[in-house]
């Protein structure tokens, strides 16, 4: 019996396949955990509050070899938050970078931020357990940073920017944090996030995805659209987590940035 191309392909694929460094996942979870009930403390609010949002890089930053996405089972477990809800966001982050928690609450706008002490993940989950918080995270920060507070008290909100009291995130989460209290969507949120931060661009692509799906609308599962673009910019990276329309698939051309066109095609 022959086998068929598909399956000697995987086979290939499998053994070419690096060795993966999966997490502690105890150790991860109750990373996770303590950020929860950091925050849980901090914010003063209780398991399940619907006026909280996490945002975290967990699940890409990888510490001294090992994944991280054991730490949001923690923090589901502590403080209730989770993808399913639409209450916790992985904005996406290059995995050298930092392991960081942010909880926002909506009802008084103040928000805290950890960063996890990468020393601290080096030690048993016995001696991880007895750590105190300044030992576990490099940075705790809190502050308000609803848009309203912030225009109301710019010299505030100038410290928070500029002293980086998120450790450079600052744009991102607090713009991410206050259009999720104001009740945008959950797609647009996702794109949002895996663009890394909230900006016009992002805006503008949903504008063009929701023209371009009225006027050229998809009719069946086998058809999908293809991008040319130029010059590419933020709103592209939308149209790849709401079209699946990546270059890796051929459904994203970019062409000379000296145009200024994009052309979108429905194609079975």
């Amino acid at each position: 019996m022959k086998m068929s191309y598909q399956t000697i392909t995987m086979i290939l694929l499998l053994a070419l396949v690096p060795g993966l460094a999966m997490a502690d996942n105890a150790l991860m979870e109750a990373l996770g955990d303590k950020a929860a009930q950091k925050a849980m403390q901090d914010l003063g609010f209780e398991k399940g509050d619907a006026n909280v949002l996490v945002l975290t890089d967990a699940g890409h930053a990888i510490i001294d070899g090992q994944t991280s996405q054991a730490a949001i089972k923690g923090i589901t477990n502590e403080s209730g938050n989770s993808i399913g809800d639409g209450n916790l966001f992985r904005p996406l982050r290059a995995h050298w970078k930092p392991l960081w928690f942010y909880f926002f609450d909506k009802s008084t706008g103040e928000a805290v931020y950890l960063e996890a002490n990468s020393e601290a993940l080096s030690k048993s989950l016995d001696e991880f357990l007895a750590l105190p918080d300044d030992q576990v995270f490099s940075k705790i920060s809190k502050a308000n940073v609803d848009i309203e507070y912030l225009q109301n008290h710019t010299d505030e909100g100038n410290v928070t920017f500029n002293d980086k009291a998120f450790n450079g995130n600052e744009f991102g989460l607090v713009a991410m944090s206050n259009v999720w209290a104001r009740g945008a969507s959950y797609d647009f949120l996702q794109a949002t996030a895996f663009h890394d931060h909230l900006c016009p661009g992002v805006t503008s692509g949903l504008h063009i995805a929701e023209f371009v799906e009225e006027k050229l609308p998809i009719t069946n599962s086998s058809e999908s659209y293809k991008v040319i673009s130029c010059p590419n910019w933020c709103k592209e990276d939308l149209f790849q987590m709401r079209w699946d329309a990546p270059p890796g698939d051929r459904k994203y051309t970019r062409t000379s940035s000296s145009c200024h066109m994009k052309i979108i095609q429905r194609h079975s």
